[in-house]
């Protein structure tokens, strides 16, 4: 019965894994439209040249900066993937508003809001699947989630190239932003149970770690017994 219960609960966090994966991938996609939409934005949209280009990749690096320090705020949270869906959703949301208000400043501050979901991204995919993955395979993991970046951001920047030669600049920043939104709110209750679990195993880590024979254990082997 353990071995069985143990069973399910291995195909649960592989279909957790799965869907963060598949939610980071979606994320990479349109970070890769992103370098695009940059450029254009820049010089077809808000026509500030080509100093405009790199005043709106600081805005993402500002609200990266910004984003970092909520980030670290939210490494023991008991919703970290909740947080995770928000960064998700950040990543595309502000992209598909910037048709709505094209000026320089209003696309300054929805870009910063990007750079704030990349922080929230990267803390809660990376933590996630520290916590979920095997030992054995967590390399593996991480390796062919790094491979699968690469391979969407160039991705996503052809496609962002394409659906500006075919539609217009702002039909293609509506069409690659509402992405992320989407996808977001669809595994909202995903990641909602997916948290309640990691709540779980939180306690029980606190419960092991106040055995004084299992405090010098570090904490991947404390997440195992846990788990």
């Amino acid at each position: 019965v353990a071995e069985a219960a143990e069973g399910v609960r291995a195909i649960v966090r592989n279909r957790d894994l799965a869907l963060l994966n598949g939610l980071a991938v979606a994320q990479t996609f349109t970070r890769g439209a992103l370098t695009v939409f940059t450029v254009v934005v820049a010089l077809n949209l808000l026509r500030t040249g080509e100093p405009g280009v790199g005043t709106l990749t600081a805005a993402i690096g500002a609200g990266a900066v910004i984003g970092s320090l909520i980030a670290s705020l939210l490494v023991a949270s008991r919703r970290l993937a909740q947080w995770f869906d928000i960064g998700i959703a950040l990543w595309g949301l502000p992209i598909a508003l910037i048709p709505l208000f094209p000026f320089q400043a209003t696309a300054l501050a929805l870009l910063a809001c990007v750079g704030v979901g990349n922080a929230l991204v990267d803390v809660g995919l990376y933590t996630l699947m520290a916590r979920l993955a095997p030992d054995e395979v967590l390399a593996r993991s991480f390796g062919l989630q790094e491979s699968v970046v690469s391979l969407t951001v160039g991705l996503g920047a052809v496609i962002a190239s394409l659906l500006i030669d075919l539609t217009s600049v702002n039909i293609a920043l509506v069409v690659v932003g509402v992405l992320c939104p989407v996808l977001a709110v669809a595994a909202w209750r995903r990641l909602t149970r997916l948290d309640r679990y990691i709540g779980v195993v939180d306690k029980e880590i606190e419960l092991l770690h106040s055995v004084p024979m299992l405090q010098p254990l570090p904490l991947p082997a404390i997440e195992q017994l846990a788990r």
